[in-house]
Order: C-alpha cells, then structure tokens, then sequence
C-alpha cells in the first residue's frame, strides 16, 4: 500500500489568483444586492408618489365638489363669489389647499377679446409669443390648451395665462366687478374709466361658467376647471374644460 502523498501547497502565485477571484466575487454579490435593493427602493418610492398624486387627486375633486354644490345652491349669495377672486383657504377638513373662483367674465377671452389685451396678457409670460402671435380667422380655440400649442406655451406658461385668460367668457373685454386682481391690471392699462363697464349679478347664476383653481399645499401644481352652470336639477353643471399643471408662477401668492 503506498503511502500518502502530502499536499502540495499553492504557491503564491495561485493564492493571489484564489484571493482575487473571491474579491471579485464579493464585489459582483455587493453590486447586485445595492441593484436589488435600489431597485426596491425606487418600486417604494414610485408606489408612494402615486399613492400622493392619488390622494391629492381624491382631495382636489372634494374641493371642486364642495365649492361648485355650495355655487348651485346659494348662488349668486355664495360665499365663493364674495372672495374678490383671490385665493383663499379650502373648505375643511382642506385648509391646506389654496381656492380660486372666477366667473369667467372676469378674464380675457382669447377667441373674442380685443387684440390688444390678449398680447398684454400673453406679453406678460412671452415676449416673443405675444409678438408671433396673430388671431385665427375663421377658427376659434377649443380651450387653453389649443391656444397654447399654437403659440408654443409650455406647461407652466400655460398655467400663467389661465389665472388671467379663457375661451368661455364671449366678451371684447374683462368685466372689472369679476376680473381677479391680475387680470385688473390690463383692464387700468386700456381704459381710463374701467368704472363704467362695471356690472353686477343679475338673474343668478344660471347660464354663467366658472373658472375654478385649486393649488396643492406645496403650491407646486394647479387643478383647474371651468364649470358651466345650467340652472337644471337634473344636470347643474357641465364640465368646459380641465387642466393638471405646474403652477411656478411669479407673484402667484398676490394673484
């Protein structure tokens, strides 16, 4: 029977070679387990941030809700239309949101306005597209959105010109007694007696739309809709237009 042979030792070449491999392996493990776990993290995150933008989502319909039954009930005795259109707290439990109601009448329209105060409010976001742009003949522009993408508005520029602009108000010019003190501005720059287009409620509120913005606690995005009221039972408003933006306005607090 032979006897046996004793185990070669590595050399030191091959325990390095050994020593490396095993690094390597380590450090291949780690950069998989900090993927799975980053991978995780962002599935958290992105399942959180939807859980917000839902929540938030839920809250701002609430508030619609509210403000627009509280319209259609007292009318023109609401409180909404009582609050200069400024924004102002949300009815509870949302004091956190900011509320603005403007009666449509109050802004520019950009289908029917004078020329003049349509490149006024659009000079106040866009040099350059109040310059480029030029009214459409025979055309008029379904909402804010399809005026925007005509003078390359972007988000955010859109949002800017909805705090002072619409396509629901018919009129050459804002009706000071509705107008929000931004849209004010424009009113004092073309006329030197704004006090004789002055105007009051009349008949309720039936037949008349609505602009209604709501801001997130953080001020950061704008739901807005504009709700015609119709003066049935049956079906007290239609919906004219709804918007989701970025409402990273300059002197937003003071409109």
């Amino acid at each position: 029977m032979k006897p046996n042979r004793p185990m070669r030792q590595p050399s030191s070449n091959e325990r390095g070679a050994i020593l490396l491999h095993t690094l390597v392996l380590l450090a291949l493990m780690a950069t998989l387990l900090l993927i799975i776990v980053a991978n995780s993290n962002r599935g958290i995150d992105t399942a959180r941030a939807v859980d917000d933008r839902v929540a938030r989502q839920a809250d701002m319909d609430s508030i619609i809700d509210l403000v627009v039954y509280d319209i259609v009930r007292e009318g023109v005795r609401s409180g909404w239309l009582q609050k200069s259109a400024a924004f102002v707290s949300a009815p509870a439990p949302y004091q956190d949101y900011k509320v603005r109601v403007v009666d449509v009448r109050g802004l520019v329209d950009v289908n029917d306005g004078a020329v003049d105060l349509v490149r006024a409010v659009l000079a106040d976001i866009s040099i350059d597209a109040s310059r480029q742009w030029k009214r459409r003949t025979g055309a008029r522009y379904r909402n804010l959105v399809d005026f925007a993408h005509d003078t390359h508005l972007d988000a955010n520029e859109l949002f800017c010109l909805s705090v002072n602009a619409t396509t629901h108000s018919r009129r050459s010019e804002p009706g000071p007694r509705f107008a929000p003190k931004s849209a004010r501005h424009f009113i004092r720059q073309r006329s030197e007696h704004p006090n004789s287009v002055m105007e009051e409620f009349s008949g309720g509120v039936a037949g008349q739309a609505f602009q209604i913005v709501v801001l997130t606690p953080d001020n950061f995005e704008a739901y807005e809709l504009t709700a015609y009221v119709t003066g049935r039972i049956d079906l007290p408003i239609l919906v004219r237009e709804v918007l989701w933006l970025p409402s990273q306005c300059a002197g937003l607090e003071h409109l």
